[in-house]
């Protein structure tokens, strides 16, 4: 993880479900995994693998708050819808029981994407899109900005603002977990995704529209320095004699 990019900044949470077996781990903060409930595989995605949920067999992932409690937020994830039902969440911190509703992005049964942000853990307010389509992988990007009461809640579909509301304070101090292809209770009943999901981000802050087209043109450019300590090779010539790529190698056991 490369901290010092830009688009690290305020980053808690990033799953990219690359792990290919056991269970996901939070890149963000190592300590977070994502427990499975029945079974969730991992398939080939755009980049990498995706973790594929299906919803008749109530597949999903849950795990910990500990450090995702805040009032402004921005989520990203890529998805795969394989079908639509009445609700779909994603991803979500979200339980209808008695004031336990955080925030959520959630698909609705006509391919709408609904952002769904709590100030007291009771009420609702939310934006929705024009909707998306099944079978298509597609990034979406949802922000909550308290500091701008007019547009501050974006839901941004492939780089590109497609909804726009004023920015709320979210409740914090609530237990709901993350969940990842569920939710215990959405309108009244447990909801489970349908299709594939993958790198999930969650920022403590609201992005910008720069960094919303940014994030889907290159959504691996603050992993990068990760990447090239992993899977680069020693170049030749001057950069070889520069001994970039090769102070590192030894950290890894690579070389010769």
């Amino acid at each position: 993880m490369d901290w010092g990019h830009p688009l690290a900044q305020g980053l808690l949470a990033e799953y990219l479900f690359n792990e290919g077996g056991g269970v996901p781990h939070d890149l963000a903060l190592p300590s977070r995994v994502a427990t499975p409930t029945a079974g969730p595989t991992w398939v080939p995605s755009l980049r990498g693998l995706a973790m594929k949920f299906v919803r008749a067999s109530a597949q999903y992932l849950t795990a910990p708050v500990l450090n995702l409690d805040h009032p402004n937020l921005s989520v990203s994830c890529w998805i795969n819808c394989a079908s639509f039902t009445n609700y779909d969440l994603p991803v979500n911190r979200w339980d209808d029981s008695a004031n336990n509703r955080v925030w959520a992005v959630a698909i609705f049964g006509d391919g709408t994407v609904h952002w769904y942000t709590s100030t007291n853990g009771s009420d609702a307010p939310q934006i929705g899109t024009s909707a998306i389509t099944t079978n298509t992988w597609t990034h979406l990007l949802c922000v909550n900005d308290s500091a701008d009461g007019s547009a501050g809640k974006q839901i941004y579909v492939n780089g590109v603002s497609a909804a726009s509301g004023g920015g709320v304070s979210i409740v914090t101090g609530i237990p709901t977990l993350l969940g990842l292809g569920h939710t215990t209770s959405f309108a009244g009943a447990a909801q489970n995704f349908d299709g594939q999901l993958d790198h999930v981000s969650i920022w403590d802050r609201g992005l910008s529209a720069a960094e919303a087209r940014a994030l889907y043109a290159d959504p691996y450019a603050y992993l990068r320095p990760v990447i090239r300590r992993r899977y680069f090779v020693p170049q030749s010539g001057a950069a070889a004699a520069a001994g970039v790529v090769s102070r590192r190698l030894p950290l890894l056991g690579v070389g010769s």
